[in-house]
């Protein structure tokens, strides 16, 4: 086999995106002496990706990899590609057990990387905590350092996930530019685990205060996704603070990785130091955008709308028992008056 690729990551890079184009362009892949492993896709096109395909349990199975080989070369390929957020904490591990193994990864902007961690636990982990900033997580940036201290630079294929650093501004042509194959990335409208807006995010938050189930959370996440009143692109730092914090993270990572002579550093410096916010909002629901959210909750399933109104005055403040009938209130009264309540702080 003449190269052995592992696309590591790291999380909230775009991985998801890169794997559904890949395992539905397994086909086209192998034409161009690709081969990669099918691997499972949940109902909103996220995946592990293949790190079974070589891993058993908590350990790089070289056994598995060997199969793997051996199949991909009957199928005519030159190259074995895998992709899984899972290999990032593995690469010396991986390195040591596959010399041959490179690997190709994107860096993302620390402070952009830390709002979308914010969002994808409010999404999913039922956070209730409002988006902060304590310290700069620089982990991933530092953990490069060591990778390429311990594997040596020539294994490594540095991507930036930065829309000005892209192929052609698309990350697709970005990562098959990586594999240095000709194919131009198909024509697609595919969106791979849609991000909230604002709206739909400071309701999840709120509501995740509430004991819902399991399954009333996975439908209201799809309800969610489908939602597209209010601020589509946000960001939660201020432009002030958003440009302090910027400065000294152009600085530290100068500082870190400049000395290895990256392909295309520079100029990711560059960019960042450029790089310009998302419009910035607060944390916050207006009654009228609470009113147009619950509205869609229940056009678009009112079983979950039932559901939702009955947990809330099942775990009614007193403040709220005074204010509404509990025969007739529902969701949306409790959506107007968390708004109003949140209003009302921000006034006093």
């Amino acid at each position: 086999m003449q190269r052995i690729l592992f696309h590591v990551g790291p999380p909230k890079t775009g991985t998801s995106f890169i794997q559904d184009f890949l395992n539905r362009n397994r086909a086209q892949l192998l034409q161009q002496g690709i081969y990669y492993p099918e691997h499972y896709v949940d109902p909103n096109g996220v995946s592990t990706g293949n790190r079974d395909s070589v891993y058993s349990k908590d350990h790089f199975d070289r056994r598995k990899l060997e199969q793997l080989i051996q199949k991909a070369e009957v199928a005519g390929a030159h190259t074995l590609l895998f992709s899984s957020e899972a290999f990032y904490r593995d690469v010396m591990e991986i390195h040591d057990n596959c010399p041959q193994a490179e690997f190709i990864l994107y860096l993302r902007q620390p402070l952009q990387n830390m709002e979308s961690y914010h969002n994808q636990a409010v999404k999913r982990n039922r956070k209730t905590e409002k988006f902060t900033i304590a310290n700069i997580d620089y982990s991933r940036f530092i953990r490069l350092k060591r990778y390429l201290d311990h594997c040596g630079q020539s294994c490594f294929t540095v991507r930036y996930y930065q829309k000005q650093c892209f192929r052609r501004n698309s990350l697709i042509a970005d990562f098959l530019q990586s594999l240095s194959i000709p194919m131009v990335p198909e024509k697609s409208n595919s969106v791979i685990n849609p991000s909230y807006s604002l709206s739909a995010l400071e309701l999840k938050r709120r509501l995740n205060a509430l004991p819902l189930s399991k399954y009333a959370d996975y439908q209201l996440d799809k309800v969610l996704q489908n939602y597209k009143g209010g601020q589509q692109h946000f960001s939660l730092t201020p432009p002030e603070e958003y440009a302090r914090y910027l400065d000294q993270i152009v600085d530290k990572l100068d500082a870190l990785l400049s000395g290895y002579e990256l392909p295309g550093w520079e100029d990711y410096l560059h960019a960042l130091r450029e790089d310009k916010p998302k419009p910035y909002h607060r944390e916050e629901l207006s009654p009228e955008e609470a009113i147009r959210v619950a509205q869609f909750i229940h056009d678009q399933n009112h079983g979950l709308y039932s559901y939702l109104s009955r947990k809330v005055w099942q775990n009614a403040d007193p403040l709220m028992e005074k204010a509404f009938d509990r025969e007739e209130a529902n969701f949306t009264d409790w959506l107007i008056f968390q708004a109003k309540a949140f209003a009302s702080k921000l006034l006093r």
